[in-house]
């Protein structure tokens, strides 16, 4: 893994797709670029090479032919095609940009590739590992270090393990699973609202299966297997955020199936562990008090480490880790509704004591319900000391949508 810090830009060379100079003819599924602000610019679409010099600041070299990733808030690839010497401690790199910049090479370039910014490369191996969390982290810890230059342990320390969910059809209701048939402790009724209807069975997670992340945020002897209730009834006057309108129960393996609700079939659960960090407007960043150019670094960060680590992946259920918000920060709106407390800037250093523990958006997986419910993405949050004691009452449910 390579990390450096562009010095120098020596030359920019468009190139004209289709020539003889194009490294990939092949157009198909060929990122394109688009980038105005109003400035002179070329209408040309060209793709282009850069030679620049960098300086390394951490990591090894990787081989030419492999990836390069430019640092930004859009962060684009590039192909390493040759490495000179430069200066002392430096190198001459120069890059092939395979995308088609729409408004002209020189014209974009520009806003990815300047003096003072940075460059991250993996090899073709370490691209295979980047499913890793341990991999993940390493990655996290030397963008921080390129592109941050204050409060860089405190922004480090942000990183979370999450689990993403992925939905998949005929899930097994014995197992982890999405919506099916609600399950009930011997005994027991379901979870109702304020007008006796039964609340809907929205997910069922299993402890065995969540357990190498739980760990981490919990006291060890606490073993949950963890039901989620929500009302999805009446959301023309507003999503759910009573008390009444949500539940997150912890069962025990012996439990029965409430056969007599109606329900869509059971979705299963593929859990894949990875390295979660908070959006740019988080409470937990809030409270940093960042500068605009401190907001603008972590904005390249956080946009660079998920492009490598998630690509296209777009919305997600999410177990643990931050909420994806599509609106306001999701930790903020749960201190707020919970506290009944008005819109103030003071909400924000109570806020950081609420974390996710489920997000469920309807565009990583349209279950039917949502025909009723509606688009939001819905967030289970809790407070750290709850979750760190095993306590499941005092959840607090958001929803947002675009």
């Amino acid at each position: 893994m390579l990390i450096a810090q562009i010095k120098r830009i020596h030359k920019l060379t468009p190139i004209e797709p289709g020539s003889s100079d194009d490294l990939n003819t092949d157009s198909e599924n060929q990122e394109s670029l688009h980038f105005s602000t109003g400035e002179k610019r070329s209408d040309r679409a060209e793709k282009g090479k850069a030679i620049v010099d960098i300086k390394l600041i951490g990591g090894k070299n990787v081989s030419t032919g492999e990836d390069i990733w430019i640092i930004s808030t859009s962060p684009i690839k590039a192909k390493l095609l040759q490495v000179e010497k430069s200066f002392p401690g430096e190198q001459k790199f120069e890059l092939y940009f395979d995308q088609t910049f729409i408004k002209g090479f020189e014209y974009t370039i520009k806003h990815f590739l300047f003096e003072g910014g940075g460059l991250i490369g993996l090899s073709a191996e370490e691209m295979t590992k980047l499913d890793d969390i341990e991999i993940q982290e390493q990655v996290f810890n030397h963008l921080a270090d390129i592109t941050l230059n204050t409060k860089k342990d405190e922004i480090k320390g942000l990183a979370l393990p999450c689990f993403i969910l992925k939905a998949f059809e005929h899930g097994d209701m014995e197992k982890s699973h999405f919506v099916g048939l609600p399950k009930l402790e011997q005994g027991t009724e379901l979870p109702k609202n304020a007008q006796d209807t039964p609340l809907l069975h929205l997910a069922s997670i299993k402890f065995n299966d969540i357990k190498s992340v739980f760990t981490k945020y919990a006291a060890n002897n606490i073993l949950p297997n963890l039901t989620f209730y929500l009302d999805i009834e009446n959301t023309e006057n507003g999503w759910p955020e009573m008390p009444d309108h949500y539940k997150v129960l912890n069962y025990s393996d012996q439990i029965e199936i409430d056969a007599n609700q109606n329900s869509e079939p059971a979705f299963g659960m593929v859990f894949k562990e990875t390295l979660d960090i908070p959006r740019y407007d988080h409470s937990a960043l809030q409270v940093l008090n960042l500068t605009a150019e401190e907001k603008g670094r972590y904005a390249m960060l956080e946009a660079t480490f998920k492009a490598l680590v998630r690509p296209q992946e777009g919305e997600n259920n999410k177990l643990f880790g931050y909420p994806d918000n599509v609106q306001h920060c999701v930790a903020y709106e749960a201190e707020r509704i919970k506290s009944a407390r008005e819109y103030t800037d003071d909400i924000y250093k109570d806020a950081v004591e609420w974390q996710l523990l489920l997000q469920v958006s309807p565009y990583a997986h349209w279950f039917k319900f949502f025909d009723k419910f509606g688009d939001g993405a819905i967030y289970y949050m809790i407070q750290k000391d709850d979750l760190q004691k095993g306590n499941f009452e005092n959840i607090q449910v958001v929803v947002q949508n675009t």
